[in-house]
């Protein structure tokens, strides 16, 4: 099939949740289908990483774009208070991508278009002829939600309620007008069928390179804890910085000798003063291989409170056989039985008691290594994923092909 693939930047490098989804699954859909990339370039730089996918797209369409920054940002919320549309979607809206996206379809004989966020999905509302398929890597209305729960400056969380209302209404708008919406995990499926009366939701989970994460023969470090993510992204500033407030104290009470590393790329300010508040934290920042640091770590953590999708972090350490502790709402949307694969620990007492527990027991860290292998081996290899992804590219093909020879005859 011919596939017009819509981004809002270039999959690469491969450092965000859902960079890393969308490289792979474009990586081996490519085997398949004929896949034509539309995206935004935002500076020169971003003609490299073009290079870094160019060989699994027939061809890469773009849009330069200059990202506003410093005043310009902050401009841009400003105009934003007098829209209809939350800040997601105006900070995407342009009309040359417009224009391009309609010039691909009259020149193109697309079979189908993937729309890679919510985000981006004003482009396709002209887009009547050919079958739209949305991948939705998060339900932003949760995650816009859970924030409003968890801020505590009145002003912010007046700001974040009012996007939030906003996010619920475009995004039950998108919803509904395309031929599938593509969830990650079976939470958010059902989410977005019940809020928004939504019956075209499917399920293709996130997924891990197994041929890159494995495990290794290094032995870990005694009592050394692990986080990775970017941390530019809320929900990971938000888990790391409850784990330092609320959690590492009454760890450091039982285990003074416990490290932190938090591996992952821009570190806002009151992250990287926590590393110079106490020299057991290391704060890395971009680093060029996270497996070297994941290695070194004995226990794996993931104490998030705001989120949706699914984790690919809890993934990619189960590829390597790492023990996993994780809130409840860190786990979701992937395949976890508590005490078998992963421990899973939703207060700060609990969480401390669990690290303690598995620092202590070999075995049981062993034990919750080998069964994560496992389920990443059986579900989630992104070779399985794919597959599950063409189907639905088939599926919608199929249906709306079917359709037109039916106005037809």
């Amino acid at each position: 099939m011919k596939v017009l693939f819509l981004t809002g930047e270039i999959p690469y490098p491969v450092h965000t949740g859902a960079k890393i989804r969308t490289f792979n699954l474009i990586k081996h859909l490519s085997k398949f289908n004929k896949i034509t990339l539309l995206t935004f370039l935002y500076e020169a730089n971003d003609l490299t990483k073009v290079e870094f996918i160019r060989d699994y797209c027939y061809d890469i369409k773009y849009v330069w774009r200059k990202k506003p920054e410093g005043l310009a940002f902050y401009l841009s919320l400003i105009q934003n208070l007098f829209s209809k549309n939350p800040f997601i979607v105006d900070k995407y809206y342009y009309k040359s991508y417009q224009d391009r996206l309609n010039a691909e379809l009259v020149s193109g004989n697309y079979d189908i278009v993937h729309c890679d966020s919510v985000s981006l999905s004003w482009a396709t509302f002209g887009v009547k002829k050919v079958a739209k398929v949305l991948t939705e890597h998060n339900m932003e209305a949760t995650i816009w939600r859970r924030y409003h729960q968890e801020e505590n400056n009145p002003l912010k969380k007046l700001y974040i309620g009012s996007q939030s209302k906003r996010v619920f209404e475009f995004e039950k708008k998108v919803c509904q007008i395309f031929d599938a919406v593509i969830a990650v995990s079976e939470q958010d499926k059902q989410r977005i069928g019940y809020d928004y009366n939504a019956q075209n939701v499917v399920v293709v989970p996130n997924g891990v390179d197994t041929d890159y994460f494995k495990p290794s023969e290094r032995v870990s470090k005694p009592s050394t804890l692990i986080f990775t993510g970017s941390m530019d992204w809320r929900p990971n500033q938000d888990g790391i910085y409850y784990f330092y407030k609320k959690i590492w104290p009454l760890i450091l009470i039982k285990r003074p000798g416990t490290h932190l590393w938090i591996v992952g790329r821009k570190p806002p300010a009151k992250i990287k003063a926590m590393a110079r508040a106490d020299e057991r934290i290391h704060v890395t920042g971009t680093v060029e291989d996270i497996r070297n640091y994941m290695e070194d770590a004995e226990v794996y953590i993931v104490p998030l409170r705001i989120g949706g999708g699914s984790r690919l972090k809890i993934l990619e350490a189960w590829a390597m056989k790492k023990p996993v502790i994780s809130t409840t709402v860190g786990a979701e949307g992937i395949d976890v039985t508590d005490g078998e694969n992963i421990v899973l620990a939703d207060t700060p007492e609990k969480f401390t008691e669990k690290v303690l527990e598995l620092f202590d027991n070999k075995a049981l860290r062993e034990k919750l290594g080998e069964k994560g292998q496992e389920m990443v081996l059986k579900k989630y290899d992104w070779r399985t994923i794919s597959k599950m992804h063409q189907e639905i590219w088939q599926m919608v093909y199929d249906k709306k092909r079917g359709s037109s020879l039916q106005q037809i005859s």
